[in-house]
């Protein structure tokens, strides 16, 4: 299985001298629960346009992790795929 990854979220792969993706704009990405991925809920159309860090903490992560499992996942199973834009 290959690689999971996203763009930076901390420069939106913009930035040359980023110290979270090193310049390569991009990190690796996480499976958060079966159906959903960091990069899913992390991506953000105003973060990218303007420049606007969104890195998560690991505290944060795990709190997305729990939102999957606990709330998105259930409802995923009652009404089928659907789609998030922003976590």
């Amino acid at each position: 299985m290959s690689e999971l990854v996203m763009d930076c979220p901390r420069c939106w792969a913009k930035k040359k001298d980023c110290p979270a993706c090193k310049g390569k704009g991009k990190v690796a990405d996480q499976q958060l629960s079966p159906h959903f991925r960091l990069s899913e809920l992390l991506d953000s159309g105003t973060g990218r346009s303007k420049g606007i860090s969104n890195e998560p903490t690991p505290e944060i992560i795990e709190n997305l992790r729990r939102l999957c499992n606990e709330a998105l996942e259930p409802i995923r199973a009652l009404i089928g795929a659907m789609h998030v834009n922003s976590g």
